[in-house]
């Protein structure tokens, strides 16, 4: 994907030019991983052309519902490469505020984290949602640090929502690659999730965010 000459100059423009130049500099680290310019570049890439083939829209509204992390940079540089508009709000926000702004915002596609979800699925038949796509802190770490994250997705309540119970179909999503280099070959692509039966929403598509390792 090329960028739309109408975005050059942004904030986006910017980090493309900083990929392009700095390709094996580290952009960000993550508890202890580090993820080139290049790796980083890929992801939104990769994440960008989902969003597209899942029906996001230029100028379509995307509220992004997450932690300081990865998956929001990625993001938010994906939704900004297509054209689209990111709608950021506080992870700590409960069903009552996220349904004031996905309808003051005319939101359609939400990508949040799994211990918020919940709340998401509240609000899904009080609005005009048509897309959740789910992520975990962990996803884009590998699997022993996963694995590790895992222990404290506990609470008194109970366990949050695991990907299974997600309704509609499951997306191509994005794995880090630990067969090559890093900072070589940034990423490989493969299947996130699986179908679900238990279809909660007959229009509403829910998907996993790309995860790391196997």
């Amino acid at each position: 994907m090329t960028i739309d000459p109408r975005y050059r100059g942004t904030t986006f423009g910017g980090f493309e030019e900083s990929c392009r130049k700095y390709p094996g500099k580290a952009a960000l680290v993550y508890l202890g991983e580090r993820f080139s310019y290049a790796e980083l570049g890929r992801l939104v890439d990769r994440f960008a052309a989902g969003l597209l083939e899942i029906g996001v829209k230029t100028k379509g509204r995307v509220l992004l519902y997450l932690r300081n992390s990865p998956q929001w940079v990625i993001a938010n540089f994906a939704i900004n490469k297509i054209g689209a508009v990111v709608v950021p709000v506080s992870p700590i926000y409960t069903s009552h505020e996220l349904e004031y702004i996905v309808n003051d915002a005319e939101v359609e596609t939400v990508i949040c984290l799994d211990t918020n979800f919940m709340y998401v699925k509240e609000v899904i038949d009080r609005t005009d949602l048509k897309r959740v796509i789910v992520t975990g802190l962990a996803d884009l770490l590998p699997p022993w640090k996963r694995a590790f994250g895992h222990l404290f997705r506990w609470s008194e309540a109970g366990r949050s929502f695991p990907s299974r119970r997600f309704s509609g179909r499951a997306r191509r999503g994005l794995r880090r690659s630990r067969s090559t280099p890093r900072g070589t070959s940034p990423t490989s692509c493969t299947r996130a999730g699986r179908r679900d039966s238990r279809k909660e929403s007959s229009e509403t598509t829910a998907a996993r965010f790309p995860t790391s390792g196997t």
